[in-house]
């Protein structure tokens, strides 16, 4: 039997379910059919690893996995949103923001109905081919899965960052094809960046520049959006 600081975690099984105890102090109940706890006090009054070991207890059923963003409070006022599948932490963590509500007390600003987009910032990220962390998931989905060693694509990268010609206030958009700055300077030093970012990665690539001419799309009859902008593409 497992003993923590001195106390036995022990358990009890009922109609509703097996409770569990450390020492004569009743700490959960699980309903093993539907693998759920139910904890019989608030989790912060018992030792971490005492909360740790009866999660432990919930069985297991291969094929499936329980997504969870749980709260874990580190102080009065401080907490985080950390992400669990089958009570296992994933080492993703986000900060549950506090403030102080109309009774005095610290209150989180997130609802629990939003709780969902930190799962799918896990999953789902636009830049997740940058910072892999669906990496961290997909072990644990794939058993046999191995991360490909693959190179990062800089200039992609940089292009997902930037507005589109629609949505820019600024001197520089993309079209998803090419980078525009306003001149040719600024092209330049764009491209020695880019190439710069390869080279560290012992790679060598050939970034293009050019203008989109006044002259001759006013003569053509060609006048659109480019005309005036320097580009910058690979």
């Amino acid at each position: 039997m497992q003993t923590i600081n001195g106390k036995e975690i022990k358990s009890f099984s009922h109609a509703d379910g097996v409770h569990w105890y450390w020492g004569d102090k009743e700490v959960a109940v699980i309903n093993e059919s539907r693998k759920e706890i139910e904890w019989c006090d608030r989790t912060f009054k018992f030792p971490e690893n005492v909360i740790n070991a009866i999660r432990k207890k919930i069985p297991e059923t291969n094929g499936k996995w329980t997504i969870e963003a749980r709260r874990v409070k580190s102080s009065a006022t401080q907490g985080n949103i950390k992400i669990f599948i089958n009570d296992k932490d994933m080492d993703m963590c986000f900060e549950d923001k506090m403030e102080l509500d109309e009774n005095g007390k610290w209150i989180s600003t997130i609802p629990d109905e939003m709780l969902g987009k930190y799962i799918y910032a896990c999953f789902w990220n636009k830049l997740d081919y940058l910072y892999h962390y669906s990496d961290k998931f997909k072990k644990l989905f794939n058993p046999d899965w191995k991360k490909e060693d693959e190179p990062v694509d800089f200039f992609e990268i940089i292009k997902s960052l930037l507005p589109d010609y629609e949505s820019s206030h600024d001197d520089f958009w993309t079209d998803s094809s090419e980078i525009m700055v306003r001149t040719e300077e600024e092209a330049n030093v764009l491209a020695d960046f880019i190439e710069s970012l390869y080279r560290v990665d012992h790679r060598e690539v050939d970034i293009l520049t050019g203008c989109f001419d006044n002259r001759e799309d006013i003569r053509n009859g060609e006048v659109d959006q480019y005309t005036g902008w320097w580009y910058v593409t690979i």
